[in-house]
């Protein structure tokens, strides 16, 4: 239930121009966030843990 389509406004072209979209206006979607929060255990556990050589020993060699 955490997965919505998102409304996107492009900016529009006109005679050339690019006309950017204007962020003042409500949120076509409904959707305020106010925090964006990312998990960096997927990114990082690979690293002290790789499947196709042995786990490294020090920082350095992680990263």
């Amino acid at each position: 239930m955490v997965i919505v389509d998102a409304i996107e406004e492009e900016p529009v072209v006109i005679d050339g121009i690019a006309i950017p979209v204007d962020m003042s206006k409500k949120n076509p979607n409904n959707l305020v966030y106010d925090n964006l929060f990312l998990d960096m255990n997927g990114i990082i556990h690979p690293c002290f843990h790789p499947e196709d050589r042995p786990s490294p020993t020090s920082f350095d060699e992680v990263f």
